[in-house]
């Protein structure tokens, strides 16, 4: 039911992958949800420490686990890293997932990671913009808008 990959995203080690998705699916509702944050925070934990030079590339996936684990301010300095990197290779609709997601966390006013970096006006409208021109002179849509 559970098959280890031959292949690695990470060197030196060794990946696993359940047969089914909905082995998967089940497997994941059965633990009790503390459980759950634990274990995504041990998992962004391992990404951080293996990540090396490729973190920029794992930031979304870091990211998604502290979401998951409960930690919020973590998880979105690492929001904003993935952003920045799907900028960086013109992927605008990942980006603007990624950043509306940073944004999306409350807050206290001053508190939040990104407003010290005066992003939180500047990032969604001039930025992806600013980028826009390589796609037909228009951003492309982000998650539910067309």
């Amino acid at each position: 039911m559970i098959f280890q990959r031959e292949t690695s995203a990470f060197a030196g080690t060794s990946e696993y992958t359940f047969k089914h998705s909905l082995l998967r699916d089940m497997a994941y509702e059965t633990a009790l949800k503390r459980e759950r944050r634990a274990y995504h925070a041990r998992v962004a934990e391992w990404l951080i420490a293996h990540s090396g030079e490729r973190a920029a590339e794992v930031a979304g996936w870091i990211a998604e686990h502290l979401e998951l684990a409960g930690q919020a301010e973590q998880a979105v300095a690492y929001l904003w890293r993935a952003g920045e990197q799907a900028l960086q290779v013109e992927a605008l609709r990942e980006a603007r997932g990624f950043l509306e997601r940073a944004l999306a966390f409350p807050g206290e006013p001053g508190a939040h990671p990104v407003d010290d970096s005066g992003w939180r006006s500047a990032v969604l409208a001039g930025r992806l913009r600013r980028h826009a021109p390589a796609h037909g002179g228009r951003a492309e849509a982000g998650p539910g808008q067309r």
